[in-house]
């Protein structure tokens, strides 16, 4: 079923990969989606993603999101989700734990509703400072 908000779809987007859904990733994300991997800064294509997470290479054991931190900017066909979350994840037998800052780009099909077409995360190392803009 096609998502009518883009913040559902951003949720949606993070209980898909906590759920290793991948039937709902790829319903979420364009056909063109690319990620910017959190922890090493490379950038992953849709196929890639869905195919981590389908096989259990990539399982995300642990998504928090934290809702009082989002910042949402809405333009004609198009949303910005800022938001901070806290993972813990497995890759290929190696746990991780990240918190970080995303930022995920949406854009609205008619046909398909929002569709996730990138992401980005940003590691907030341990004990940095939250510096709020003036």
């Amino acid at each position: 079923m096609p998502m009518t908000d883009p913040l559902a779809a951003d949720q949606a987007f993070f209980t898909a990969l906590q759920a290793a859904d991948s039937d709902s990733l790829n319903a979420l994300l364009s056909d063109d989606f690319i990620l910017v991997d959190v922890l090493s800064g490379s950038t992953i294509p849709k196929s890639v993603l869905v195919g981590f997470v389908g096989a259990g290479d990539l399982v995300f054991n642990e998504i928090e999101r934290d809702p009082g931190d989002l910042i949402q900017r809405d333009y004609e066909g198009l949303t910005i989700i800022i938001g901070r979350t806290r993972m813990n994840m497995t890759y290929e037998g190696e746990t991780f734990t990240a918190e970080s800052r995303y930022t995920h780009v949406l854009i609205e099909d008619f046909e398909l509703g929002w569709q996730l077409v990138s992401a980005q995360g940003t590691l907030i190392p341990s004990g940095a400072p939250d510096v709020e803009a003036a």
